[in-house]
C-alpha cells in the first residue's frame, strides 16, 4: 500500500490512497488511486492487486513466502477496492 518517504520515513500511500484495517485485525481494505495506468495504458484495478499479492508476492518472492504465508485471500470487489483476510491469531509477518 506505501512505501516509506525517502525524507521523513514514514509510510504513506502509494498506489493506494488509503487503507483501513477491520477491527480484529482480520482484513484489510485497500482503496486504490484512480485512473493509474500500466505502461500499456491499461488500467490498474484490485485484480491486479490480487493477482499480484497472491501469484507473485506470496508465491514467488522470497521473503513474500514468510511474510504473506497467513494471507488467505484477496478479494476484488470493485476496479478501486481490494479486500484481503488473514485468519484467526494468523496476522501478516512484517
Amino acid at each position: 500500500a506505501g512505501a516509506p518517504h525517502r525524507l521523513t520515513r514514514t509510510v504513506g500511500p502509494g498506489l493506494a490512497r488509503e487503507w483501513s484495517v477491520s477491527p480484529d485485525g482480520l482484513r484489510f481494505t485497500f482503496k486504490l488511486r484512480p485512473n493509474v495506468k500500466w505502461h500499456d495504458g491499461k488500467p490498474f484495478t484490485s485484480g491486479d492487486v490480487a493477482f499480484s499479492a497472491m501469484k507473485v508476492w506470496k508465491e514467488m518472492h522470497p521473503r513474500g513466502r514468510t511474510i504473506y504465508a497467513n494471507l488467505t485471500d484477496m478479494k476484488e470487489n470493485r476496479d478501486e477496492t481490494a479486500r484481503c483476510s488473514v485468519p484467526a491469531g494468523r496476522p501478516l509477518d512484517s
